[in-house]
């Protein structure tokens, strides 16, 4: 996720690009899994209808580069995956700081309650990592389409012909 939330958005000056994405990806890899969940549900996955911002005023000066990534989802689709990242925040919170106070653990009924909250939390964890891998897989593949000598022809013109 953290790969996913250090990608979703990036802008910087022309020469500066790769120090701005290990800076973004130093910033990105100290945040808690609250704040990298947040910036991917709302960074990454977007309205079928969304439009990237026109404007660069508040950029740096000078020739710019601007790039990211989004995934575009229809509205019940949209609601349902980023209720799933809060979800799993929320669990993952709970699991780490109160699941001993919230589940009465002397007793075998709240044991039985923790440990289905657990399993729970587990197969949410699970639902989620197996998305999110299919998304880093398909930008993954089309990374490699974007770097053939092909699609550099067709959108730069560069390379051979």
């Amino acid at each position: 996720m953290k790969w996913l939330a250090g990608r979703t958005e990036l802008e910087s000056s022309a020469g500066d690009l790769s120090e701005q994405l290990d800076r973004n990806h130093a910033r990105t890899s100290k945040q808690t899994l609250g704040s990298v969940a947040e910036t991917v549900s709302v960074g990454l996955f977007k309205p079928l209808d969304w439009e990237p911002p026109g404007d660069l005023t508040d950029g740096p000066p000078g020739p710019t580069v601007r790039l990211g990534i989004a995934v575009g989802l229809e509205g019940e689709h949209l609601a349902s995956v980023q209720s799933r990242l809060k979800d799993l925040v929320a669990r993952r919170n709970l699991l780490v700081h109160g699941l001993i106070a919230s589940h009465d653990i002397w007793s075998s009924e709240g044991c039985a309650a923790a440990e289905d909250y657990v399993d729970e939390s587990l197969k949410l964890a699970d639902a989620v990592l197996t998305e999110l891998r299919g998304w880093v897989s398909t930008f993954a593949d089309l990374a490699r389409m974007m770097a053939s000598a092909e699609m550099q022809h067709l959108l730069f013109g560069v390379g051979e012909s």
